[in-house]
Protein backbone atom coordinates (compact mmCIF):
# COMPACT_ATOMS: atom_id res chain seq x y z
CA UNK A 1 0.00 0.00 0.00
CA UNK A 2 1.02 3.44 -0.38
CA UNK A 3 0.99 6.48 2.24
CA UNK A 4 -2.53 8.24 2.37
CA UNK A 5 -4.32 10.15 0.91
CA UNK A 6 -2.83 9.87 -2.66
CA UNK A 7 -4.76 13.05 -4.38
CA UNK A 8 -3.82 16.63 -4.26
CA UNK A 9 -5.82 19.93 -4.21
CA UNK A 10 -6.07 20.56 -7.86
CA UNK A 11 -7.88 17.03 -8.33
CA UNK A 12 -6.96 13.40 -9.22
CA UNK A 13 -7.00 11.09 -12.16
CA UNK A 14 -6.75 7.08 -11.33
CA UNK A 15 -6.43 5.06 -15.39
CA UNK A 16 -5.98 1.35 -15.23
CA UNK A 17 -6.24 -1.60 -17.86
CA UNK A 18 -8.64 -4.16 -16.49
CA UNK A 19 -10.11 -7.82 -17.63
CA UNK A 20 -12.71 -9.02 -15.86
CA UNK A 21 -12.96 -12.61 -15.25
CA UNK A 22 -16.93 -12.85 -14.07
CA UNK A 23 -19.67 -11.08 -15.42
CA UNK A 24 -21.95 -8.95 -12.98
CA UNK A 25 -19.16 -8.17 -10.68
CA UNK A 26 -20.16 -6.03 -7.84
CA UNK A 27 -19.00 -4.21 -4.97
CA UNK A 28 -15.45 -5.29 -6.44
CA UNK A 29 -12.75 -2.84 -6.29
CA UNK A 30 -10.00 -2.45 -8.75
CA UNK A 31 -8.22 0.71 -6.46
CA UNK A 32 -9.21 1.95 -3.39
CA UNK A 33 -8.34 4.69 -0.40
CA UNK A 34 -11.36 4.84 1.13
CA UNK A 35 -11.66 4.37 5.18
CA UNK A 36 -15.34 4.44 6.45
CA UNK A 37 -18.28 5.92 4.22
CA UNK A 38 -17.40 9.25 3.16
CA UNK A 39 -13.51 9.16 3.10
CA UNK A 40 -11.20 8.60 0.17
CA UNK A 41 -11.84 7.67 -3.70
CA UNK A 42 -12.11 3.94 -5.08
CA UNK A 43 -12.69 2.65 -8.97
CA UNK A 44 -14.56 -0.73 -9.17
CA UNK A 45 -17.40 -2.19 -10.56
CA UNK A 46 -21.24 -2.40 -9.74
CA UNK A 47 -23.33 -4.75 -11.52
CA UNK A 48 -20.12 -5.61 -14.00
CA UNK A 49 -20.03 -1.81 -15.14
CA UNK A 50 -17.59 0.74 -14.45
CA UNK A 51 -18.26 2.69 -10.94
CA UNK A 52 -15.95 5.54 -9.53
CA UNK A 53 -17.21 6.55 -5.99
CA UNK A 54 -15.86 10.01 -4.18
CA UNK A 55 -17.75 10.05 -0.99
CA UNK A 56 -19.05 13.52 0.39
CA UNK A 57 -21.54 12.32 2.59
CA UNK A 58 -21.79 8.86 3.98
CA UNK A 59 -22.23 6.43 0.14
CA UNK A 60 -22.98 9.61 -1.97
CA UNK A 61 -21.77 10.39 -4.95
CA UNK A 62 -20.77 6.71 -7.31
CA UNK A 63 -20.85 7.59 -11.00
CA UNK A 64 -21.72 4.37 -12.35
CA UNK A 65 -21.07 3.47 -16.80
CA UNK A 66 -23.98 2.78 -18.77
CA UNK A 67 -22.68 -0.63 -20.19
CA UNK A 68 -20.98 -3.71 -18.58
CA UNK A 69 -17.03 -3.89 -19.41
CA UNK A 70 -16.88 -7.15 -21.55
CA UNK A 71 -15.52 -10.29 -19.76
CA UNK A 72 -12.11 -11.46 -20.26
CA UNK A 73 -11.50 -8.36 -22.80
CA UNK A 74 -9.18 -5.46 -22.10
CA UNK A 75 -11.05 -2.68 -21.25
CA UNK A 76 -9.07 1.07 -20.36
CA UNK A 77 -11.06 2.51 -17.40
CA UNK A 78 -9.95 6.31 -16.30
CA UNK A 79 -11.60 8.60 -13.54
CA UNK A 80 -11.09 12.03 -12.63
CA UNK A 81 -12.36 14.30 -9.99
CA UNK A 82 -11.44 18.21 -9.89
CA UNK A 83 -13.19 19.31 -6.64
CA UNK A 84 -16.62 19.84 -8.86
CA UNK A 85 -17.05 17.67 -11.20
CA UNK A 86 -16.09 13.54 -11.33
CA UNK A 87 -15.69 11.91 -14.85
CA UNK A 88 -15.58 8.58 -15.97
CA UNK A 89 -13.90 7.01 -19.07
CA UNK A 90 -14.18 3.87 -20.64
CA UNK A 91 -11.76 3.05 -23.42
CA UNK A 92 -11.10 6.98 -24.23
CA UNK A 93 -14.28 8.08 -24.69
CA UNK A 94 -16.27 10.13 -21.40
CA UNK A 95 -19.02 7.83 -20.28
CA UNK A 96 -20.81 9.58 -17.77
CA UNK A 97 -20.34 13.08 -15.32
CA UNK A 98 -21.36 13.45 -11.90
CA UNK A 99 -21.50 17.06 -10.45
CA UNK A 100 -19.52 16.61 -6.48
CA UNK A 101 -18.52 19.89 -5.34
CA UNK A 102 -15.58 20.05 -2.13
CA UNK A 103 -12.51 18.55 -1.94
CA UNK A 104 -11.60 14.82 -1.43
CA UNK A 105 -11.90 13.86 2.48
CA UNK A 106 -8.86 11.85 3.86
CA UNK A 107 -9.09 8.51 3.14
CA UNK A 108 -6.35 5.50 4.26
CA UNK A 109 -3.47 3.40 2.03
CA UNK A 110 -4.08 2.88 -1.28
CA UNK A 111 -4.85 -0.39 -2.28
CA UNK A 112 -4.96 -1.93 -5.16
CA UNK A 113 -7.18 -5.11 -6.65
CA UNK A 114 -9.88 -4.52 -3.63
CA UNK A 115 -11.55 -2.85 -1.12
CA UNK A 116 -8.72 -3.88 1.79
CA UNK A 117 -5.90 -6.83 1.62
CA UNK A 118 -8.35 -8.63 4.41
CA UNK A 119 -11.75 -8.50 2.54
CA UNK A 120 -12.13 -11.27 0.32
CA UNK A 121 -15.27 -10.91 -1.37
CA UNK A 122 -14.56 -7.62 -2.57
CA UNK A 123 -11.89 -8.20 -4.67
CA UNK A 124 -12.02 -7.11 -8.52
CA UNK A 125 -11.98 -10.86 -10.13
CA UNK A 126 -9.86 -10.83 -13.16
CA UNK A 127 -6.44 -8.93 -14.17
CA UNK A 128 -5.33 -5.05 -14.00
CA UNK A 129 -2.83 -3.61 -15.54
CA UNK A 130 -0.74 -0.31 -16.39
CA UNK A 131 -2.71 1.56 -12.67
CA UNK A 132 -1.68 4.97 -13.04
CA UNK A 133 -2.21 7.89 -9.95
CA UNK A 134 -2.06 11.64 -10.87
CA UNK A 135 -2.16 14.34 -8.40
CA UNK A 136 -3.94 16.05 -10.98
CA UNK A 137 -6.81 15.87 -13.50
CA UNK A 138 -5.71 14.83 -16.96
CA UNK A 139 -7.45 16.53 -20.01
CA UNK A 140 -9.94 14.27 -22.28
CA UNK A 141 -7.16 14.43 -25.01
CA UNK A 142 -4.76 12.64 -22.35
CA UNK A 143 -7.08 10.23 -21.26
CA UNK A 144 -7.70 9.01 -24.86
CA UNK A 145 -3.88 8.73 -25.98
CA UNK A 146 -3.73 6.35 -22.63
CA UNK A 147 -6.24 4.26 -23.73
CA UNK A 148 -4.49 3.62 -27.02
CA UNK A 149 -1.00 2.44 -25.78
CA UNK A 150 -0.82 -0.85 -25.82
Amino acid sequence: PAPAPFYHPGGVTVALWCKPSEAGQSDRWMLNTMSGSQAGYRLGLASGRPDWQVPFESWSHSLTGPAPLPVGEWSHVAATFDNRTMRLYVNGREVGTLARPGFINPGRDLVVGGFSTELERARFRGWLDDVQLYRRVLSAAEIAALAKSP
